[in-house]
């Protein structure tokens, strides 16, 4: 009764509260039973606020990994804090009681997706895979009277369970109907197809959700914010990803006032 009546309290309250579930989370580790159980708490966290702090984390987290860059991601020391962080996030994305929430902080999402996406353990590869599927479905929710809108959100979501569409995340089915699991690029070309191929896909995500130019716009220019300070500033393991999708904003057909 306690935790269900711990998103009613004081906003400053929240703030102290998520602060120490997040590092309690972090301290056990993704995948771990602690983790895990803080997700479960989380659940009477859930508001429009607290997606944004968690969001927020993450993109400091990928910030801190420039400190000792590596390689891989996955392999460096602030990994474990940002793949915690994301299955927070997907919680705090699931259970997420108002109805405009999908329409919030929606490039911080991709921008995080594009980022982290096919990278560590099966686990946080399937929680990135999942935020955009949960996306697509709390879209689908909220214009289900729109009839026009409709076909373009079934056919994004039908994709996103394709062979294709899953080595964008650097998942694979090894049976039609098994779980995912890794996969793994043959080549360091295939991996960029990859990633273009993410990116051009979360671009019509992001088109659809918008519905008007100039929704769309907002977010293009937020998006692109965010991931210009990337392609400068952070680790070289995700340096390359932060250009590709550069790359694509700054060439995709927008509104003049963009």
């Amino acid at each position: 009764m306690a935790i269900q009546k711990t998103g009613r309290l004081d906003s400053i309250v929240v703030n102290v509260i998520l602060d120490e579930l997040m590092r309690a989370a972090i301290d056990g580790g993704v995948a771990s039973q602690r983790c895990e159980t803080i997700c479960l708490v989380m659940i009477s966290l859930t508001s429009i606020n607290v997606r944004g702090q968690i969001l927020s984390k993450i993109r400091k987290a990928l910030g801190k990994t420039s400190v000792k860059p590596t390689r891989d991601l996955a392999d460096n020391t602030h990994w474990n804090e940002i793949a915690s962080l994301t299955r927070l996030a997907l919680i705090a994305h699931q259970h997420g009681k108002q109805t405009v929430l999908p329409q919030l902080y929606r490039p911080e999402l991709l921008h995080l997706v594009t980022l982290i996406a096919g990278t560590g353990e099966t686990l946080v590869r399937t929680t990135v895979w999942q935020l955009v599927l949960d996306t697509l479905q709390a879209l689908w929710i909220v214009r289900s009277a729109n009839a026009i809108a409709e076909p373009e959100i079934q056919t994004l979501h039908d994709e996103e369970s394709t062979d294709e569409t899953l080595r964008y995340f650097g998942l694979k089915r090894a049976t039609y109907t098994g779980d995912p699991i890794p996969y793994v690029p043959f080549n360091e070309k295939e991996g960029l197809n990859n990633q273009e191929g993410l990116v051009s896909y979360l671009m019509r995500v992001m088109e659809t959700a918008a519905q008007t130019k100039g929704l769309l716009n907002i977010w293009r220019a937020r998006w692109m914010s965010l991931v210009t300070a990337t392609a400068f500033q952070v680790s070289p393991a995700v340096q390359a990803r932060a250009f590709i999708v550069l790359g694509a904003l700054a060439t995709s057909d927008v509104d003049g006032d963009f």
